[in-house]
């Protein structure tokens, strides 16, 4: 079961996924972006930390809700990703679309430096 949790930091919101990113539970991820869009929250970070893995048709996923915010001047940037996504997001050639960074930290600082 994925569960979602969202805290703001920094004008960032950040949302914290655990358990799996599969087509099943895909529409709670994308349920989260729709409210952020409404608030009117268009910078978001996904913290991927506790999830265990990222099923396939999930990456196209994250690729349609990067193009959704990024039609509102924001982003979606990933944190924390584990070895295996890290190496599936490579071996896609993902990492040069969604931005992925070692740490929330990073990826919030990545938001204020393009904003400067």
């Amino acid at each position: 079961m994925l569960t979602i949790d969202q805290q703001t930091k920094d004008a960032v919101a950040v949302l914290t996924a655990s358990g799996v990113l599969d087509q099943a539970e895909i529409h709670k991820l994308r349920e989260a972006v729709a409210r952020n869009i409404r608030k009117h929250q268009f910078h978001l970070v996904l913290n991927l930390r506790h999830v265990g893995m990222i099923e396939y048709p999930s990456f196209g996923v994250l690729l349609e809700l990067l193009s959704e915010l990024q039609q509102y001047g924001g982003g979606l940037k990933l944190a924390c990703a584990n070895l295996h996504t890290q190496r599936m997001l490579r071996l896609m050639g993902l990492c040069r679309v969604l931005m992925c960074f070692d740490t929330e930290a990073e990826a919030i600082r990545q938001y204020q430096k393009e904003a400067a």
